[in-house]
């Protein structure tokens, strides 16, 4: 496993309930080679809004030599139909665009939203992505001239039986937006664990391939193929995390890290552990 991950950087993701500057003494020394900065809220009160501590963040990254991206806020859904409500989430990822530039961030991890009918109808989600498409054609152009990139995070897949589904829960997706912006500031996030998620084992290579040239980084957590937890990495599942990376490195030549994504600093430094081999 240590070879597979030669040349591969090993970083965190701050999320639910780590404030960022507590995160970034507590992991100083561990190792992390990068740090996701996951925005809490887009309220007046979230940090997305405070210049200062923005500029103290940056301060610590520069003096540690880690780079940052950020992750905009949960529940925003660029998949939605209703013009005036889909305009908030267009906003919203905006601002977390100015955020991450403030951060000199690299990039922003954002997901494309949801829809209530089944992913059997293929017709309604075609036209779902072609508002998709438009939404983040509006945020690139609104945020012209910025040097952050945005990152289209792949979402869980439902099955056909359930009701809604997820933008973005598939390669040909994520690529048909690619393909349909044409953006040099536009990329992807590969989640390891969604793309487990009700689906074949061939799924995260397939995934994978169709858009590998265009990968910014790895979101890495564990689930047990149902439920998006956001668990470690368990010892037990080593053999198939080799696969995994396997993967990563036959396909993925760009320094794209592996940014470990549960919601506890523990169990992160369990899955740090596990893929370094020391478990």
């Amino acid at each position: 496993m240590k070879e597979q991950l030669t040349g591969k950087r090993i970083g965190i993701c701050c999320k639910k309930g780590l404030g960022w500057k507590h995160l970034m003494h507590s992991i100083d020394g561990m190792g992390f080679e990068h740090v996701e900065l996951g925005i809490p809220g887009s309220d007046p009160d979230s940090p997305m809004f405070d210049a200062f501590y923005l500029q103290q963040i940056r301060a610590l990254a520069e003096e540690r030599e880690l780079p940052l991206s950020v992750h905009s806020p949960m529940g925003t859904n660029l998949a939605e139909k209703v013009n005036r409500i889909r305009e908030v989430s267009v906003q919203i990822v905006c601002e977390a665009v100015k955020t991450a530039e403030t951060l000199g961030a690299r990039w922003v991890t954002v997901h494309l939203g949801s829809a209530g009918f089944s992913n059997a109808e293929s017709a309604q989600k075609s036209r779902c992505m072609d508002i998709v498409a438009s939404a983040v054609r509006e945020i690139l152009q609104r945020t012209e001239g910025s040097p952050v990139q945005l990152g289209l995070e792949n979402l869980p897949c439902n099955p056909a039986e359930l009701g809604f589904c997820r933008m973005g829960d598939r390669g040909e997706e994520l690529r048909y937006v690619l393909d349909q912006v044409s953006s040099d500031r536009l990329g992807v996030i590969i989640d390891l664990a969604h793309a487990r998620i009700t689906a074949s084992d061939t799924a995260f290579r397939e995934l994978v391939t169709a858009v590998r040239e265009r990968i910014l980084g790895f979101h890495v957590h564990w689930n047990d193929r149902m439920t998006d937890t956001h668990s470690a990495i368990p010892r037990k599942a080593r053999a198939e995390l080799e696969g995994y990376l396997e993967t990563i490195r036959e396909l993925v030549t760009a320094d794209a890290p592996l940014l470990l994504e549960s919601y506890k600093l523990e169990d992160n430094l369990t899955s740090l552990h596990v893929l370094r081999g020391t478990l």
